[in-house]
């Protein structure tokens, strides 16, 4: 542990690792914390990587950066709990569980600062066991679903994991924020406030161009990525769309315009077509872009995701890459669009003010 680090702190923060959804919203709300109250003394214990890319240009992270009050400590969290991995030593050479003893050396930061706030790390409830905890999922379900019923060391650390998860929260149920259209939180296991989704811009007028613009997003993880990456060859043949790229694709494409997180990129899509992360999700919606998702069979977040978003009518979920120029046609059309809007005018989107509110409060 660094010696130069008080014991006593206002708000300890933990971010996953796992994506930059988690970051994205954490930073919004606390930014909206601090912008009330900029004398907090905050310990953000997050991903360098993951940070690193949105200070580029996400103002609110830039803001916090700022503020000498708020200490970043990188490296504790990361690496973790990593779902996607396609490398099954990860999972077995104990980096699901060693994360936990790189937080030990805080401990008594943790059980001595105001509050503990944690976005989708149940775990650290073996240390402060009333903290507060964010996000639409927990990892147990999901890891269980993709290696519980193998017979491996693999399956064991699985269901051990997904154990050691339910019985944390079973054990203190937890104070739990969760956006409403994706909450996979079971209702058992937390004391569960649902919020609206959570905007941390504030929409633009859509800007015309000549051509729709279309958006393809969400990295090169596995199949999905494959999937993503065939999607921007197809829609490159047909050369009726502008399209963009995200980081991650761009470094197949890198002569395709790359997708910021700002309102003004948003407000020049037509459509999105993406994994169906909550990170992406927010901001399609926030900025009124339909989307169209790709079906992940191996992953119950983006399987429910997507299917939330085709049930309340913000976008198509398509099993086939092949689909996608149909999709595209159908969600352009006057008919989906008046439907989309109306489906849109009924999201609530005060998610991150609310997940402000209830950390303020605690303080």
């Amino acid at each position: 542990m660094n010696k130069a680090l008080d014991l006593i702190y206002d708000l300890v923060v933990f971010i996953c690792p796992n994506g930059g959804g988690h970051h994205k919203r954490v930073f919004g709300a606390l930014a909206l914390i601090l912008r009330r109250c900029p004398e907090l003394k905050v310990i953000v214990f997050a991903d360098k990587k993951t940070t690193e890319k949105f200070s580029n240009d996400f103002e609110p992270l830039q803001g916090i950066l700022r503020n000498p009050n708020v200490k970043f400590i990188y490296g504790v969290v990361s690496p973790g709990v990593d779902i996607m991995a396609e490398d099954p030593s990860v999972y077995t050479n104990g980096q699901w569980f060693s994360w936990l003893n790189r937080v030990k050396p805080y401990k008594d930061i943790i059980e001595n600062t105001k509050v503990v706030w944690a976005d989708a790390l149940p775990q650290i409830l073996m240390f402060r066991p009333d903290t507060i905890l964010s996000s639409s999922f927990t990892f147990g379900p999901i890891i269980l679903s993709k290696w519980g019923k193998r017979e491996d060391n693999l399956g064991r650390m699985a269901r051990t994991f997904a154990k050691q998860e339910d019985k944390l929260l079973k054990k203190h149920r937890p104070r739990y924020i969760a956006v409403e259209l994706l909450s996979m939180i079971p209702e058992d296991r937390a004391r569960l406030k649902k919020v609206g989704i959570m905007a941390d811009f504030e929409p633009l007028s859509k800007i015309k161009s000549d051509k729709p613009v279309i958006a393809v997003s969400g990295g090169l993880t596995g199949l999905a990525g494959e999937n993503l990456a065939a999607v921007v060859g197809i829609l490159m043949d047909e050369e009726k769309y502008e399209i963009v790229v995200d980081r991650g694709l761009s470094s197949i494409f890198p002569n395709l315009p790359v997708l910021g997180h700002s309102a003004k990129d948003y407000a020049q899509l037509s459509a999105s077509i993406c994994r169906p992360g909550a990170g992406e999700l927010t901001n399609a919606i926030t900025s009124s872009t339909p989307v169209i998702t790709i079906y992940e069979s191996q992953n119950p977040e983006m399987k429910h995701n997507g299917s939330r978003i085709q049930e309340f009518s913000l976008g198509i979920q398509i099993h086939n890459p092949k689909e996608v120029l149909q999709s595209i046609k159908t969600i352009l059309s006057k008919d989906w669009q008046k439907k989309y809007a109306a489906a849109r005018a009924r999201v609530r989107t005060d998610g991150l003010q609310s997940l402000s509110n209830e950390i303020l409060k605690t303080l």
